[in-house]
C-alpha cells in the first residue's frame, strides 16, 4: 500500500543510488567513526532507524559489529515499513536488534485510506485495530528480548484526559517490565 505523504521517488534514495557494496562500506565507516567519537568524549551516541530496504541485514550487521553504538526504536516508524514493504517482518527484525535497543519513541500510528498520522498516542482499545498501528505489540516483543531500554513518549498528549495518559503510562511500565508506580 502506497501512502501520498511518503517521500516520493526523486525526495529518498533507491538501491540504485547506493549500491550494497558501497552501503555497506560507508556504514563501516560511519560506525566506526561514532565508535571512536564516542569513546573519546564519553558521549553516548544513538541511533534511531528509519526505513532501510533492502539493506536491513546491513543496519543488523552494525549494531551487531559495533555493540557500543545503541538503537532507538520509533513504533510508528516500525508499523510504516511493516505496511509499505511485504518483505519487511517487524517481529523479527526486533528480534534481531534487540540488545542493541536502549531508547524506544513510543507512539501508534492512524491511517486513513491513503495517509498516516503518526504521534498517536497507545490505547488499548487501538490492540488489532485495522486503522492504528502494532505499537503495543512492538513494545511487549521487545520487553520479552530486552529489559534495559528506555520508554520516550512521542505522542500529542494534550489529546488526552489526565486520567488516559496515567492510564498509558502505568499500561506501558507493566509491558515494559517496569513495576507501576
Amino acid at each position: 500500500m502506497k501512502y501520498i505523504n511518503l517521500p516520493r521517488q526523486g525526495q529518498r534514495y533507491e538501491p540504485s543510488d547506493l549500491p550494497q557494496s558501497r552501503f555497506l562500506e560507508v556504514s563501516h565507516r560511519l560506525f566506526e567513526r561514532l565508535s571512536e567519537l564516542q569513546r573519546r568524549y564519553g558521549q553516548k551516541i544513538l541511533l534511531e532507524h528509519d526505513f532501510f530496504g533492502s539493506y536491513q541485514n546491513i543496519v543488523v550487521r552494525m549494531f551487531r559489529d559495533y555493540r557500543e553504538i545503541d538503537l532507538v526504536v520509533d513504533t510508528a516508524r516500525l508499523d510504516v515499513a511493516a505496511r509499505v514493504a511485504d518483505s519487511f517482518d517487524p517481529y523479527q527484525w526486533l528480534d534481531e536488534v534487540a540488545p542493541s535497543v536502549y531508547l524506544v519513541h513510543y507512539s501508534n500510528v492512524r491511517y486513513a485510506g491513503d495517509r498516516f498520522f503518526n504521534h498517536q498516542p497507545v490505547q488499548p482499545w487501538q490492540d488489532g485495530h485495522s486503522d492504528y498501528g502494532d505499537a503495543q505489540a512492538y513494545l511487549q516483543h521487545l520487553a520479552a528480548h530486552n529489559s534495559r531500554f528506555h520508554v520516550t513518549f512521542e505522542h500529542q498528549a494534550g489529546s488526552l484526559s489526565r486520567e488516559e495518559l496515567l492510564s498509558l503510562y502505568k499500561q506501558t511500565s507493566c509491558l515494559a517490565g517496569i513495576e507501576a508506580p
